[in-house]
């Protein structure tokens, strides 16, 4: 049986505007390069992590 691996990457929100939120998702650049509605993004929201610098 051959089994097939999902690598699941981060998606990190870049930026905030009147008309939505970029970001930055390494598996795809047509997703980077678009705006995002918050309706759209609502069903990940409670998977969101902070991540700063020190």
């Amino acid at each position: 049986m051959k089994r097939t691996w999902k690598i699941l990457l981060p998606i990190v929100l870049t930026g905030y505007t009147d008309e939505g939120f970029t970001l930055n998702d390494p598996n795809s650049v047509k997703n980077s390069g678009r705006v995002w509605s918050y309706e759209e993004l609502a069903w990940q929201i409670r998977k969101i992590w902070k991540f700063s610098a020190a």
